[in-house]
């Protein structure tokens, strides 16, 4: 009776311990990538100067599936005033649909800037990782500062360098200038970079299709002696208009809708009367659009009168030279022309993004110790 008691015993405990192992395993083994906002925006540089920025996306148009051996051109016209110095340059090359037949794959491109080959320095990446149409999308980031001075026209290559039959479009470049300049205003800057696809259409809950980018830090000024505060977002695909950009508190709807054209939206706005002293952030929400957030700089102009800044607030963070955020998948943008509408600004709020799960796994563990050291000591009992 004692043996058959030990018996039904020991199936308990390895029923139990089966379960736990099981129940530990699958918290920590990781669900496939999607279109949930999972990759934030992540700060390039934040620094403070004496200056002047700008941006251009100059002749860039979508091309699409760019065959081995093909080129992407873009023609940049610049101006830099002779008392300027051009203290970054940053080239963005924003891509999509890379594959090879029906397998996602990441491209192979080089890219000359005005005849001198450029190296990436940043790499952000994002697909769906499994069915269907498995496409990564990107943002490859290249440091073009010293290539530029005076008044030229400036022309970018974008090769498809691959070997094999493997194909990418091309959502267009941006090239960002922060200049320092003794004349020039007081600035403090934030470049935030990134890729993150959002499609509220295909993830489980809604509320998960947010992508943040945090401007972090102090303000070491007045926020009332503030001239100016600029947020300059750029989103690939938003061309829907179903969508919504938060500043702290402030919100706004309907602001990505195909402008400059379907394939890429860039947005800038005035937000000086909604700056906060710390930690300033944006959200940028898929409302049943398709978005790709890839970059986020907020520029603060300072009022005369105060101290001179300092130099660098940030240093530009020690990240390694490639940033792969989880694969997430390239649904194929629509080009589908869209007529941009001023809508009504609201003041709704929005959800955070959600809160990971934590893992089970030490639990399950514990639990499985702990039985199998009950039946040891069982057995020694019994003899």
């Amino acid at each position: 009776m004692k043996k058959f008691g030990f018996v039904v015993m020991r199936s308990i405990v390895v029923v139990m311990c089966t379960v736990a192992l099981t129940f530990g395993m699958a918290v920590v083994i990781p669900v496939c990538a999607d279109y949930t906002g999972d990759h934030p925006l992540t700060t390039y540089t934040h620094e403070k100067i004496r200056g002047d920025w700008r941006y251009t996306i100059g002749d860039s148009e979508y091309m699409g599936d760019i065959a081995p051996g093909d080129m992407y051109l873009v023609s940049f016209d610049l101006d830099i005033s002779e008392s300027s110095r051009v203290k970054i340059a940053r080239l963005y090359a924003y891509w999509t649909g890379s594959h090879a037949g029906e397998e996602g794959v990441y491209p192979d491109m080089e890219v000359t800037f005005d005849g001198n080959e450029v190296t990436v320095d940043r790499e952000y990446r994002d697909r769906k990782g499994s069915g269907d149409y498995d496409y990564p999308s990107g943002t490859y980031c290249y440091d073009v500062t010293d290539y530029i001075w005076g008044r030229r026209v400036y022309t970018v290559e974008v090769e498809n360098s691959a070997t094999e039959s493997k194909s990418f479009s091309m959502v267009g470049l941006v090239l960002l200038l922060i200049c320092e300049d003794e004349k020039g205003e007081e600035l403090e800057y934030w470049i935030n970079e990134g890729c993150d696809m959002l499609d509220m259409k295909n993830i489980e809950h809604a509320e998960d299709a947010v992508t943040t980018a945090k401007f972090g830090g102090k303000i070491d000024r007045a926020i009332d002696n503030l001239k100016s505060a600029t947020l300059l977002t750029i989103v690939p695909g938003g061309d829907k208009g179903e969508n919504t950009l938060v500043f702290n508190e402030r919100i706004w709807d309907r602001v990505y809708a195909g402008d400059p054209y379907d394939e890429l939206a860039i947005d800038e706005r005035d937000v000086t009367g909604y700056v906060v002293a710390k930690d300033n952030t944006v959200k940028i929400v898929d409302d049943g659009d398709y978005l790709v957030p890839s970059g986020a700089f907020l520029i603060l102009r300072y009022k005369e009168g105060e101290e001179k800044p300092g130099t660098v607030i940030t240093p530009t963070p020690a990240l390694p030279s490639t940033v792969m955020p989880t694969p997430v998948a390239a649904t194929p943008i629509p080009s589908v022309s869209v007529t941009t509408t001023q809508t009504p600004e609201t003041s709704a709020s929005t959800s955070s993004p959600r809160t990971p799960t934590p893992s089970g796994f030490e639990a399950a563990v514990a639990v499985a110790g702990f039985l199998i050291l009950a039946v040891y000591l069982i057995r020694r009992g019994r003899k």
